[in-house]
């Protein structure tokens, strides 16, 4: 089991995080959320791929979720997939 806390910004949910003794995972989907000035809640993939010095991409199995991954961020992008060895050039820049 572990703790949710929301985070609120004046009226609008950017987010949340979660975790028990320590921080876990961030999860912001408000457009006023970042954790990076380049990086926010509408960045394209061409950016990301632009931005990131060596991003690497996954899939998730079961939920064909597609995953942007550098250093100690994910990104989960909007663009899903069932392909075990997905790369670059298989995501749709939009």
């Amino acid at each position: 089991m572990f703790n949710v806390y929301y985070i609120i910004y004046k009226v609008d949910t950017l987010g949340y995080v979660f975790g028990n003794d320590i921080v876990e995972s961030i999860h912001i989907w408000g457009s006023r959320g970042s954790i990076n000035i380049d990086i926010c809640v509408g960045t394209i993939f061409g950016e990301l791929k632009d931005i990131l010095k060596e991003p690497k991409v996954y899939r998730s199995e079961i939920e064909a979720r597609v995953h942007i991954f550098n250093e100690h961020h994910m990104y989960r992008l909007d663009y899903n997939s069932t392909e075990y060895n997905l790369d670059f050039s298989e995501i749709l820049i939009r």
